[in-house]
């Protein structure tokens, strides 16, 4: 089952998961055929410490940024994905989301440089033109199985799996500027979010 919104039982990084399943703060016991502990760590970015100043990192480590993804003070430097911290959006440090953070920085950096003085982009509905980037992920869970999620669509097993293979691939193809790749990626990326808005609808956007 899909236990979104709540917490595990305990104090990070105490806290209450073992090898056959983990307690959630409701008391409530997840059992699982197999654990995965993909808990969120400290970002790596003590490299930057001595290149920005402290107001710029919250106090685990992650780089704070506005609207537009800049770091806060610094017009011309932008942080996404796991090393940032964006606080109106809370989202989950997945692939999907950081592919969108990537978006809108790519999109205002190239604003930045226009000579036509083109207002920057706010983030997310800059890129996804909603107020929340819909939740997507596929994780494996061996050779011929995966878990799939949609916002709130759940597929497991091969199905999923086929899927999984299918996106690496592409996505290699995609970061090898092959044309097949970069195609498939720009009709997925517009149908997720077509699809986000109508069908299987992101809660809130």
């Amino acid at each position: 089952r899909l236990a979104l919104g709540v917490p595990i039982d305990g104090k990070y990084p105490d806290l209450m998961i073992d090898e056959k399943g983990c307690r959630l703060t409701t008391g409530e016991r997840l059992q699982a055929d197999k654990v995965y502990r993909c808990m969120g760590l400290m970002p790596a970015t003590k490299w930057l410490k001595g290149s920005l100043p402290d107001a710029a990192f919250d106090n685990q480590g992650f780089l704070r940024v506005n609207h537009h993804l800049q770091v806060e003070g610094f017009k011309n430097v932008f942080a996404m994905g796991d090393c940032m911290i964006h606080k109106p959006s809370s989202e989950l440090k997945l692939g999907h989301t950081a592919e969108v953070n990537a978006h809108l920085v790519v999109e205002n950096l190239r604003r930045l440089e226009s000579k036509q003085s083109k207002a920057l982009l706010t983030y997310p509905t800059g890129v996804v033109h909603a107020r929340r980037t819909p939740l997507i992920y596929c994780i494996s869970l061996g050779k011929h199985s995966a878990s799939l999620g949609f916002n709130w669509l759940v597929v497991n097993g091969l199905l999923a799996a086929i899927f999984k293979w299918m996106l690496e691939y592409t996505k290699v193809l995609a970061c090898s500027e092959s044309p097949v790749g970069i195609a498939f990626w720009k009709l997925a990326d517009f149908m997720s979010l077509l699809i986000a808005r109508t069908l299987i609808k992101t809660p809130d956007a």
